[in-house]
């Protein structure tokens, strides 16, 4: 995985930006300040433009990244063509599949201009080392197994955000006995969207947009708080999930 500075189409500098950043991002918040700081000392702001390739086929270096501003979409690259992963917006984590053992490799190109801060894998590691609870947190976040994963790090393995939200949802509609008038199951016991994200590896605000969209395709319908899953059939075909 190539670095994202180094060329033309992008810069590099040395920013306590990366500081601020990281202890208002979610996925840091179990860090220390002390923690934070060394991390953002290793970090480097990264400038990119729309259509650079983040993340190639090039196994060294290694990287992770931290998404200031910005679009990045995650893809696979196969026979019949690129399949698009995800879609990360500002606040999200990615980069290093190697380091923590994946064997799904994913791509990463900026979609818009794009800030970051970056650091070289190893160096993320030996400073991860001192907190480990924290760096089992982040491979989460970051959506990747870890070689001794339990069934929840399975679940996390590389899909789509909105397909992980989907896959929570469906879990509890096939929990839910309470039908609507109108057809489908209230969902009971509906985390609060913190919760959520941290659940699927995301932000909350992605779980805002995300749950937004599910909406306006018809998978769910909500009522306040209330979430209801109209058919969870339809649901568990469309984003391939056991029903």
């Amino acid at each position: 995985m190539p670095s994202a500075g180094g060329d033309k189409n992008g810069g590099a500098e040395r920013s306590g930006v990366c500081t601020w950043y990281l202890r208002h991002v979610d996925v840091f918040r179990s860090m220390t300040a002390h923690e934070a700081d060394d991390l953002a000392h290793a970090m480097s702001v990264r400038r990119l433009r729309a259509g650079h390739l983040i993340v190639g086929p090039d196994p060294r270096p290694e990287w992770v990244y931290l998404l200031r501003d910005g679009r990045v979409r995650l893809f696979q690259r196969r026979a019949r063509g690129e399949i698009t992963v995800d879609q990360l917006e500002s606040g999200h984590l990615f980069g290093v599949t190697a380091l923590f053992g994946a064997g799904t490799e994913l791509l990463a190109r900026a979609e818009t201009d794009v800030e970051l801060c970056a650091v070289e894998g190893g160096r993320f590691l030996q400073v991860a080392s001192h907190w480990p609870a924290t760096l089992l947190e982040v491979a989460v976040r970051l959506g990747f197994r870890l070689p001794s994963g339990t069934e929840q790090l399975e679940r996390m393995s590389p899909t789509g955000t909105r397909a992980r939200l989907a896959g929570v949802l469906h879990a509890l509609a096939r929990d839910a006995t309470e039908t609507q008038p109108g057809g489908g199951l209230r969902l009971r016991g509906v985390p609060r969207h913190a919760e959520l994200a941290r659940q699927i590896g995301a932000s909350r605000e992605t779980v805002t947009r995300m749950l937004a969209r599910l909406e306006e395709d018809g998978y769910i319908r909500r009522f306040g708080r209330q979430i209801v899953v109209p058919d969870r059939r339809r649901l568990a075909e469309d984003f391939d999930l056991r029903d």
